[in-house]
């Protein structure tokens, strides 16, 4: 392996490290995962990534999530998510 190489896996773990930080999806797990809620809960999500930060509620809430409301732009929201979801979207 040459130096290059090196300094292009380096860059490429960085730059995926740096995606990976701001996915909506992946950082509201996290939140939630590390910051535990107890009891139902109901989920406003706003913005172009409210799909993706509803999706991370979700994954740790499962069945204590009871609904929410998602706000984005329009086609940012996959209406086949919407409509198996417990989510309104706007």
């Amino acid at each position: 392996m040459t130096g290059i190489d090196q300094v292009r896996r380096d860059l490429l773990k960085i730059y995926q490290a740096g995606i990976e930080g701001v996915n909506g999806r992946c950082a509201v797990s996290a939140h939630l995962e590390t910051h535990p809620l107890t009891g139902n809960w109901s989920v406003i999500a706003i913005g172009k990534a409210a799909q993706a930060m509803a999706q991370g509620a979700a994954d740790v809430l499962g069945d204590r999530l009871s609904g929410g409301l998602v706000i984005s732009k329009t086609g940012h929201l996959d209406p086949r998510w919407l409509a198996s979801s417990v989510f309104l979207g706007v």
